[in-house]
């Protein structure tokens, strides 16, 4: 081959080289689809349909909803799920406490036991003085009569759903009740008993707030252990912890009171009440008398 055809020759390939650059080849967009399909019947080739965007939009935004929705379907069962637990170790906690339980007086004196008519027209006799007192009960304050006689002790003077006391004078006028609002006593007595020991002093366990927030004042909720004077007089809160005994110790003018929250009895908790200072103080030892 002369130089002449071989000039010729390099020239016709750089041409077939330039038409196979990349920027020169057919890009799969446009028309370029229907040569997948060439050799495929017209009725069997794929449809590319493009959707508006006001309905692309219109199904994005459902489904975020249901997402919403679902959502708030789940934290709604949890929430449900923790409110019963919660419901359910509250009654736990509740049914398991007995505030209601009286703690052991000792060194107490007792007198034989009263029959009370349950009317406040009869008010009984405040041990140790000229007072008289009479309980009164939820179905006074809705005003229901109901005929029937109560068993009273010196060391629990009050019935069944007590929520106030009234107090008389030695002529049986009425000086007041003991709670300016209503609450829940459920028991009360007068002490000390023995001959000598002094001055006398009415104890009461009382509930004064719904604590349990079950919409009632009643033996369910937390007592405090409260003092008066004979006719009912200068409430004083002694102590809101729970008692197992209470005890007149010295001359009479201060009340020990074991709590109840020790559960060995080298860890035994004890305040000494002052009911003339009306001030209390803690320790780990009980009383020593002198």
């Amino acid at each position: 081959m002369s130089s002449a055809g071989h000039i010729l020759d390099m020239i016709k390939r750089l041409g077939q080289n330039r038409s196979l650059r990349a920027s020169n080849r057919l890009k799969f967009k446009g028309d370029n689809r229907e040569t997948i399909y060439s050799g495929t019947d017209k009725h069997n080739k794929a449809i590319f349909k493009e959707f508006p965007k006001e309905q692309v939009e219109q199904a994005v935004n459902q489904i975020k909803q249901d997402s919403k929705v679902k959502r708030r379907k789940e934290l709604t069962f949890l929430i449900s799920i923790i409110s019963v637990t919660s419901i359910l170790m509250i009654y736990w906690i509740i049914s398991s406490t007995d505030y209601s339980k009286k703690p052991q007086v000792k060194d107490i004196v007792l007198s034989p036991p009263k029959i009370w008519s349950g009317k406040q027209s009869d008010p009984l006799k405040v041990p140790f003085s000229n007072y008289f007192y009479s309980p009164f009960t939820v179905n006074m304050e809705f005003e229901v009569q109901i005929d029937k006689s109560y068993t009273m002790y010196d060391n629990d003077m009050v019935v069944d759903n007590t929520i106030n006391i009234l107090f008389f004078d030695n002529e049986c006028n009425f000086i007041g009740k003991l709670l300016p609002k209503n609450g829940y006593i459920s028991w009360m007595f007068v002490g000390p008993t023995k001959e000598g020991l002094g001055p006398k002093k009415v104890l009461y366990s009382l509930s004064e707030m719904d604590t349990n927030n079950d919409g009632f004042i009643n033996e369910n909720d937390r007592p405090n252990l409260y003092m008066s004077e004979l006719n009912g007089k200068n409430l004083t809160r002694i102590t809101e912890l729970g008692l197992s005994s209470i005890q007149w110790v010295g001359k009479g003018n201060e009340i020990q009171i074991k709590f109840n929250h020790a559960k060995e009895s080298n860890d035994s908790l004890y305040g000494i009440f002052n009911t003339e200072t009306k001030e209390i103080k803690f320790t780990n030892t009980p009383f020593q008398s002198e």
